[in-house]
């Protein structure tokens, strides 16, 4: 579904996702990055704090690594 809003709006989506509990709310992180083309360029992990630089412009798909 992000993909094929990044193709027809032709810009790069940034899907953020919190990680941890609120309440009844669980927010399981697995932020994402797509390019213009639709193409998955990243993909941080599931309940886990993680950052990453991304180039918009890419079309290798990225992994993020945790650090411990």
């Amino acid at each position: 579904m992000v993909g094929a809003l990044a193709v027809a709006y032709r810009c790069p989506i940034c899907y953020c996702n919190a990680v941890g509990g609120n309440d009844q709310l669980v927010l399981d992180g697995n932020s994402i990055a797509v390019n213009p083309a639709g193409d998955l360029i990243a993909q941080l992990p599931a309940f886990r704090e993680a950052e990453a630089i991304v180039d918009t412009e890419s079309s290798a798909v990225l992994t993020a690594r945790p650090t411990r």
